[in-house]
């Protein structure tokens, strides 16, 4: 199996978009509101990652982790949010986590088996 050819375009966008989504330069001075929220929308989307995969087979696990992740989520937004968030960088935390609550048990069940329906029954001659 080969590298992905956007493997190594990973860190330096992380690098980048973490300071310019704080609002600043990078540095320790970022607003905590902002990286709290960051930091939610990041379990969310990993909660939802896992959910997809867990749903199509590919990561079986993932149907499980989903929910410890979503756990964490929930901890994390009690411990750190509530406390260092703004209103508005709460609403948008609130709304990330809240879409991931609803999709992502949806998306860890989406492909399971089909239960096969039973064959149609032939007409009876009379």
């Amino acid at each position: 199996m080969g590298a992905s050819p956007f493997a190594g375009s990973a860190l330096p966008t992380i690098r980048l978009a973490r300071p310019l989504a704080a609002g600043r330069a990078p540095g320790a001075g970022a607003d905590p509101a902002i990286v709290a929220g960051l930091r939610t929308l990041v379990l969310a989307v990993a909660a939802l990652l896992l959910a997809w995969l867990g749903g199509r087979q590919i990561f079986p696990e993932g149907r499980w982790l989903t929910y410890v992740v979503l756990v964490v989520g929930g901890l994390k937004l009690l411990v750190n949010d509530f406390v260092a968030g703004r209103p508005a960088t709460l609403f948008v935390s609130l709304a990330v986590y809240g879409a991931a609550l609803i999709l992502a048990p949806k998306w860890a069940r989406r492909a399971r088996t089909p239960v096969a329906s039973p064959p149609p029954e032939a007409p009876v001659a009379t």
